[in-house]
């Protein structure tokens, strides 16, 4: 049999059903049902203020406003839509390469880089932000690029097996670069600690707000390029060749103007 306290807060003919079972597993489900239960809300007459409190910070951004209100064309054109008649006939679909090899860095990541930075340095007031981030390659390249474009200081820590060339193509954008450990999380780590300590603003992140916004720019151009390129999002039939999380990305602004994406939105 079921305690009186079980009883009280599951239903008569479960709780029936639950009283015939052996005691080593009615009485740890019991103690479940008790944690599963719901509190009792006491009742609150509405008050001044509920209204405020319908729209709290925890929402998720909108994308579509923030991919319009990006500052990339401030800095960057839009990028091609070329069709490739050789790749469609051999796979015997309509392919068209979004060609993101034409910005600075040969990368989607100079959207990111340079709206990221705009915004940070618009938010700043008179005195312009110190950053840092972690970088083996690309990354660094284009927020190196940003950075030199906004007149801000940057410091790119890279971990010191990456190659000279790339640290090379980095510093010559003017950011500072700082060979720190074996690997990535190494660098990651270093960049931290810079940030903690020395006052510095970490950037680079993949799911900032702006950087997410940037990347939805794709997304919106490839509906005015394309005729049916809400069709092709619907199907997920083309995407970026970065793979689906670039893609995601791409599609977060544009599933609000157009049907319905074959992939699941960003986490």
């Amino acid at each position: 049999m079921l305690p009186r306290w079980c009883r009280r807060r599951v239903p008569r003919a479960t709780a029936r059903r639950l009283g015939t079972l052996p005691f080593r597993i009615r009485a740890p489900l019991a103690r479940l049902i008790e944690r599963k239960a719901p509190a009792a809300e006491a009742f609150r007459a509405p008050a001044l203020g509920d209204g405020e409190a319908l729209t709290s910070a925890t929402a998720a951004p909108d994308y579509l406003a923030l991919a319009l209100r990006s500052r990339v064309y401030d800095h960057l054109g839009e990028t091609p839509l070329q069709h490739a008649p050789a790749l469609s006939e051999a796979l015997g679909a309509s392919v068209h390469i979004k060609r993101e090899d034409v910005l600075p860095g040969f990368t989607f990541y100079a959207r990111c880089a340079v709206n990221e930075l705009a915004t940070l340095r618009a938010s700043s007031g008179a005195a312009p932000p110190r950053l840092v981030t972690a970088s083996i390659g690309s990354r660094g390249h284009a927020l190196a690029w940003a950075a030199d474009r906004l007149g801000l200081d940057l410091t790119v820590v890279m971990p010191s097996p990456t190659p000279s060339s790339r640290r090379d193509a980095v510093s010559r954008l003017g950011a500072s670069v700082l060979t720190h450990g074996e690997t990535l999380v190494d660098s990651q780590g270093e960049a931290a600690r810079l940030a903690a300590e020395e006052g510095l603003v970490a950037v680079g992140s993949h799911d900032a707000p702006p950087v997410l916004a940037a990347t939805g720019t794709v997304g919106l151009e490839l509906l005015r390029q394309h005729g049916a390129a809400a069709a092709a999002l619907s199907r997920a039939a083309e995407s970026p060749l970065g793979g689906t999380a670039d893609a995601q990305r791409a599609q977060s602004p544009a599933r609000d103007t157009a049907p319905p994406t074959g992939l699941n939105p960003p986490d």
